[in-house]
């Protein structure tokens, strides 16, 4: 079924509200609104999914660097570096402690030693010619409408780990190999607050791609155009029901009250009959092996169950 745009929804709810007078064009709009959150994010509804191809690459050591105490410039010999290294981190010969690469010039061939803020930062150490080094990169940013990562695959699924776990087991990220767990990472950098990262584990040792899968943050339905992440027919009954309670509240009609329990009814079934909401994620469950099913007396989303009470809280 081809998804309605809010203008749509609202016309749908003014046909089953009889275009009472009681309620506003601006509230309805809300309703919908809120109404079109609370489905979208209850639920992983295909709409929602979206991929993300994280490509690693490999660790770069060649040549030697020179390093200056009271100086965040490291300075190249045989080496190759290009812009596109600013961001990683490097480890120099000798020293435990990681650094970001901050900047680099390629004509000169230099970088700027910094700190995770990208803020350079000096070298302290005793400074010295010829040592080795290596420039690698394990955080890797990802949309910033990610709401939930379902799952990291490469040849199979790898497991979810936390930035604190690692820090614990790893804190120099001295560990490389191919990577079997992934962890959200600290958005350091005061121009990035709004990116997100993930951090994988062991740091890559080669170029290799991962696929993640995940869901997107459902976006408000304010335009006149705007589609909803979840279906339409879900969210016609719950806006639909939702008004219907409004103008109870507002009125003291009986017959919304009815109304409400009747539009309630369709979307959430009986145990004699399926509701429109039970069937749409029956339906996404078949065609897109979306995670989500139904049972006992609410509807089960992974090990979480939505109940009675938890849809009467949506009012």
């Amino acid at each position: 079924m081809a998804r309605l745009s809010l203008a749509n929804i609202r016309e749908s709810i003014n046909t089953m509200i009889a275009s009472s007078p009681q309620i506003s064009t601006a509230d309805l709009n809300n309703i919908i609104k809120h109404t079109h959150r609370a489905m979208a994010t209850a639920f992983q509804w295909s709409y929602r999914k979206r991929d993300k191809v994280i490509q690693t690459v490999a660790p770069y050591s060649t040549g030697t660097v020179t390093v200056t105490a009271g100086s965040s410039t490291v300075t190249g010999a045989g080496t190759v570096w290009t812009a596109g290294m600013a961001g990683r981190q490097i480890r120099i010969a000798g020293e435990n402690t990681f650094f970001w690469v901050v900047s680099v010039d390629a004509a000169l061939q230099t970088l700027v030693l910094g700190d995770g803020t990208l803020t350079a930062v000096n070298w302290v150490a005793a400074g010295g010619a010829l040592k080795t080094y290596s420039i690698f990169q394990d955080q890797f940013a990802v949309p910033s409408d990610v709401a939930v990562i379902l799952y990291s695959v490469r040849d199979w699924p790898m497991a979810e780990s936390s930035e604190g776990e690692i820090d614990g087991q790893d804190p120099q990220r001295t560990s490389t190999g191919i990577p079997d767990r992934w962890y959200w990472a600290r958005a350091n950098i005061a121009s990035q607050v709004e990116s997100r990262f993930v951090g994988l584990w062991q740091v890559p040792n080669a170029a290799m791609t991962f696929r993640m899968p995940y869901l997107i943050e459902p976006q408000d339905m304010t335009a006149e155009g705007d589609l909803p992440v979840c279906p339409s027919e879900v969210l016609e009954l719950a806006a639909g029901a939702r008004t219907c309670a409004f103008l109870h509240a507002r009125t003291g009609d009986e017959r919304w009250a009815r109304q409400f329990l009747a539009l309630q009814q369709a979307l959430m079934g009986t145990p004699q009959l399926l509701g429109v909401l039970q069937q749409a994620l029956a339906d996404d469950l078949h065609r897109f092996g979306t995670p989500g099913q139904l049972g006992g007396t609410g509807v089960v989303i992974g090990n979480d169950r939505l109940a009675s009470r938890d849809w009467d809280a949506m009012f």
